[in-house]
């Protein structure tokens, strides 16, 4: 299975397309899931480089949001987290 996020969209359109905001979503991210063709990818033997996601990823607990005062981002957390 293949994953590559795609940069450049206009999310309020596809917001529209999708119906989201009806479903109290909003899109960030798109990002389409496959399978290679491996008989014509000429990527498929190619190394993967990956980085570890420690690299990259920074984790916000509600926790963290709560005790560095950020009282917006906590209580916009209240939606996605229980606490």
């Amino acid at each position: 299975m293949d994953a590559t996020p795609i940069e450049g969209f206009l999310p309020d359109q596809l917001d529209i397309l999708l119906k989201l905001k009806d479903q109290g979503y909003k899109s960030t991210v798109i990002l389409p899931l496959g399978y290679r063709d491996e008989a014509n990818d000429w990527l498929v033997h190619m190394k993967k480089v990956r980085t570890r996601k420690e690299v990259f990823i920074t984790e916000i607990t509600y926790e963290d949001a709560e005790e560095s005062g950020f009282e917006a981002m906590s209580q916009s957390l209240d939606g996605l987290m229980q606490k």
